[in-house]
Formats: C-alpha cells, sequence, structure tokens
C-alpha cells in the first residue's frame, strides 16, 4: 500500500542539538511524515565509527557524497532539508531533482563566514578597532590567502546551489530579507527554530533564576564575540569579586582565543575564568545561574539561543545597540541595556527588579512561546510543504 506520507530527508551534521531540536522534533509528526537523516561526507572520508554529539544514532545514515544522488530516488524523496548550507555539498545541491523541495534552515554562520568569496550576509560593523586588527593579521597569513583563494574558485557553484533552494528559514526574519537582496537567492520564507520538544508546561514562566552577580560574556572564542571591547571597558569598572566567565569550548583560532586569556587573566586574574572546555549541563547551569549579568558582544545574529536562556533567567542583559539581535528584540518590544550606553559602574551595581525581569520575560513568552515555536509552527511548515509537494 502506497503511503501518503511526506518523505523528507534531513542533511545533517553531528552537533548538540540534532537529538532534540530535530529527530524528537520531526519523529512526533511521524503519522504525517516519514524522516531520514543522513551525513553526508566526501568519498575520501571513512564513515564516523562513534558520534561526539547524536545519541539517536539508530536513525543517522551515513553517505557519500556520490550515493546521495541515487539514495533520494530510491527512498522516494520529497523534500531535502539542509540543516547549515554545508550539510551539503555545493557541488550536489543544484544537481537535486527539480521536483524535490529543498529547504535551507540557516544557523548563523553559513550566512555570515565567507562559505564563497564573501558572505551571503555582510555585517560591516561586524568587528571592534581591536578584533579588527587581529582579524586583519590572521586573514594576511599564507593559510587564510589560500583559503580565500578556494572560496572564489567554488563561488559560481554555491550561487547555482543557493538558486536552487525553494523554501529558506534564518533564525531571525531580518535574515531573510537580507538574503532577498541577493540577484541569485529565489526561496520563499518558512518559519523554523532549533527549539527542543517541551510539553504543555513549558507555556508556563517556570524557570530557575540566576540568583549571582557574576559577569558571562559571549557564547564561544570566535572573534565576532568582540571579547577584547568589553574587557576594555570593563578593566575601568571596579567588579569586585565577580568571576567573569567566558566560554571559548568551541569556535575561534587557538591564537585569538589565546589573546582572550592573556588579557583576562592580566585584568582579574583568577577572578577570570575561561570555559574551554564542554561541561555536564547541570554544571554549566550552575555556572550560568551565578551569573545575573550577561554581555553579547556579536553584531550579526549569534548566541541567540543564549539570550533566551538569560532572559528566562532574570538576567540583566547587554547587547550592542547596532547589533542585529538588538534590532530583533527591540521589535518584540523589549528593552535590553546596551553596552555603548549603559555598560557603566551605576548600572552594573544597579539592583534588577524581578518586576522588571518578570515584564521582558512575559512579553517573550507572549510572542515567543515555546511550545508554539515548537509545535505549532513545525505543523504548519510540515503542511505547507506537502501541500507544495502535490501541486508539484
Amino acid at each position: 500500500m502506497k503511503s501518503d506520507k511526506l518523505h523528507i530527508l534531513h542533511c545533517i551534521q553531528d552537533e548538540k542539538f540534532i537529538d532534540n531540536s530535530v529527530i524528537s522534533r520531526f519523529e512526533y509528526f511521524n503519522d504525517k511524515v516519514e524522516n531520514k537523516y543522513v551525513i553526508v561526507r566526501k568519498n575520501s572520508t571513512k564513515p564516523v565509527t562513534k558520534f561526539k554529539y547524536i545519541k539517536q544514532t539508530e536513525y543517522v545514515t551515513q553517505l557519500k557524497n556520490s550515493q546521495f544522488l541515487g539514495f533520494l530516488k530510491q527512498s522516494n524523496i520529497k523534500v531535502v532539508i539542509l540543516h547549515n548550507f554545508t550539510a551539503l555539498s555545493r557541488s550536489i545541491i543544484y544537481k537535486i531533482p527539480s521536483e524535490i523541495k529543498v529547504v535551507w534552515f540557516a544557523w548563523g554562520a553559513d550566512l555570515y563566514y565567507p562559505i564563497a568569496y564573501k558572505p551571503f550576509i555582510v555585517v560591516p560593523n561586524l568587528y571592534g578597532k581591536i578584533t579588527s586588527r587581529i582579524a586583519k593579521d590572521e586573514s594576511f597569513n599564507l593559510k587564510g590567502f589560500l583559503r580565500n583563494l578556494k572560496r572564489l574558485f567554488f563561488d559560481y557553484w554555491v550561487k547555482k546551489s543557493v538558486s536552487r533552494i525553494d523554501y529558506f528559514s534564518g533564525v531571525i526574519p531580518q535574515e531573510y530579507q537580507q538574503m532577498k537582496k541577493l540577484p541569485f537567492f529565489h526561496a520563499s520564507e518558512v518559519v523554523f527554530s532549533y527549539n527542543a520538544l517541551p510539553s504543555k508546561s513549558d507555556s508556563d514562566m517556570n524557570c530557575t533564576m540566576a540568583k549571582g552577580d557574576n559577569i558571562l560574556i559571549g557564547n564561544s572564542g570566535d572573534m565576532t564575540n568582540n571579547h577584547l571591547e568589553i574587557f576594555e571597558v570593563l578593566k575601568t569598572l571596579d567588579l569586585g569579586k565577580r568571576k567573569i566567565f567566558v566560554p571559548l569550548s568551541y569556535s575561534g583560532t587557538e591564537r585569538y582565543k589565546a589573546l582572550v586569556k592573556e588579557k583576562g587573566r592580566e585584568y582579574w586574574g583568577e577572578n577570570f575564568v575561561p570555559m574551554e572546555d564542554f561541561m555536564p549541563y547541570e554544571e554549566y547551569l550552575q555556572v550560568l545561574l551565578s551569573c545575573g549579568i550577561r554581555i553579547f558582544g556579536q553584531e550579526r545574529q549569534q548566541a541567540m539561543g543564549n539570550i533566551t536562556i538569560a532572559w528566562k533567567q532574570g538576567c540583566k542583559i547587554f547587547l550592542s545597540e547596532t547589533s542585529m539581535a538588538y534590532d530583533f528584540y527591540k521589535d518584540l518590544g523589549v528593552k535590553f541595556f546596551t553596552i555603548q550606553h549603559d555598560l557603566n559602574q551605576q548600572c552594573l551595581d544597579a539592583s534588577y527588579s524581578a518586576q522588571q525581569a518578570e515584564i521582558t520575560r512575559k512579553i517573550l513568552y507572549e510572542k515567543r512561546n515555546p511550545y508554539k515555536t515548537s509545535i505549532q509552527d513545525l505543523e504548519i511548515l510540515i503542511d505547507k510543504l506537502a501541500y507544495a509537494c502535490k501541486e508539484a
């Protein structure tokens, strides 16, 4: 008997959130959808024998580039979802048969990092003055030169593959508006967010609140965090016995992270705590709960999950007023503190009342309800793709 289910092929990578934010959520709709999850590797690359992050490995198939198109045909696939543009080779995407719908769920790095000769979305003020000098020095070495040459060579194929995308979801709506400016981008917008599968009780605002007055800066070791610019401001303030936690466990070059650690220890000694290794969740949660102040210096869309956790925990959050995240939350009606105007002694020491935190949390729960974004929006997306496939 022929199945009426929509056959979707997910191109994934071994990342932390695939289990709960992709597999568990799409399998929730297994009465409507038959899902397959593949990691596609170069023909010369050996299969992964042990995944670092994905636990539900029984769902995952590993394919070589040369096997991908044949797998599509034999599996009766109607929709291919790219979880990050780099989850499938640029030499394959544009070859996917036209009757199959191709969906791109952008993560952020695939928009702002130059996959081709330049990023799809260019952020003019991506780095502060100090970080700009470091980035410039790193781009002028031989390795950087060869990498840029390779991107230039593949520029044509990247654009051809992007033009093949039928549907696109950014992390924030502004990203689709920016992508529409590209002459080779023709996709329609859909809504998808990488939230874990919630229960209806998650719609309530039950959450452990941060109690400590320690400071968390950024979300990774990437230069886009502009750590050193924030350090320059904080070093002029009396932080007392506060600890300064800086996540450096992923992304970023070793040279840059070494500079961050060097400056942090110079300014704050033992009170500077670089977080270089992945922690068990409960241990990481205790660190977060000790940080009532969270500072995010990114100009591009980045660290949105960390910002979400921060507002759930009632933290005092500082964003750059010129950042995409600030614009996004401002459009929702939420006011955050700004690095440019509020990162000073008076604001740092001022108490942040539970009432102030509650107002922000209520606005965000109303407009970014986790149950709605995880369940209702995904069901709308699946129904939309199913209808598009029937009409094709």
